[in-house]
């Protein structure tokens, strides 16, 4: 990567250790406050079922902000020597990918763990949290693939490689298409549909769904797909927005 490039790499490492250190700045105003224990984990009905002593409930997820940035980024600067060569585009979007947990970690610190922790209940905001995996977690991470050229993170998504140069760009617009709409249909979800069994099988299908979709049209793709130009080499942002 040249000089440029890292620099936005490194920016986006920046801004993830502001959030980090921000989700420690509101643990600690309340600090004394907060009883020596807090829970850590919820049953279905969001009462506390797991509890932790408070400087691991209250600091746990404010170290991951930090802690999962870096990691993405280490194995995209050691693994994946194809970034070198993608687009200014597509390089801004995988800042974006590399921010996406620290963005989403810290709401849920923000918003569901401290006031938790903080409350005479200890109950979690459950509506909230699922509200915040759909915005984060579905569809914002749809709209960013769109513009992703090959890269191993998103593996996870279309595991299977094929030497047609119009299998990312296509493959990738229906995952961008079903992610966005599982997070339009969960956040729905999150206040609609009563806390408990009926909440988490929608937030299962939701969360999951997408994947097991996109595995699916992944591999139909690549056996249908003919031989055309090398899918490293030669996708582009541009072929994602034909």
């Amino acid at each position: 990567m040249t000089q440029t490039h890292i620099r936005v790499f490194q920016h986006t490492l920046f801004l993830s250790g502001v959030l980090a250190t921000l989700s420690v700045s509101l643990a600690a105003v309340d600090w004394h406050k907060t009883p020596a224990h807090v829970p850590l984990w919820w049953n279905l009905h969001a009462h506390p079922l797991l509890w932790v002593p408070r400087w691991l409930g209250l600091l746990l997820l404010p170290v991951l902000t930090l802690l999962v940035p870096c990691s993405l980024y280490l194995i995209l600067s050691l693994w994946d020597g194809s970034i070198k060569n993608h687009g200014e585009e597509s390089k801004y979007m995988l800042s974006q990918i590399i921010l996406l947990p620290a963005l989403f970690l810290f709401t849920v610190q923000s918003f569901t763990i401290v006031p938790a922790a903080m409350s005479e209940t200890h109950d979690l905001g459950a509506r909230l949290f699922v509200a915040t995996v759909a915005v984060w977690l579905l569809f914002w991470f749809g709209k960013i693939i769109l513009k992703l050229e090959p890269n191993i993170l998103l593996r996870l998504i279309a595991p299977w490689e094929t030497t047609n140069s119009s299998y990312w760009s296509n493959v990738y617009f229906i995952a961008s298409r079903i992610f966005s709409m599982a997070g339009e249909s969960l956040f729905l979800c999150a206040w609609l549909v009563p806390i408990g069994w009926p909440l988490l099988l929608v937030f299962l299908i939701c969360l999951l769904g997408p994947f097991v979709a996109m595995w699916g049209v992944s591999y139909a793709y690549s056996q249908h797909s003919g031989p055309d130009q090398s899918l490293v080499n030669q996708a582009s942002p541009q072929q994602t927005d034909t």
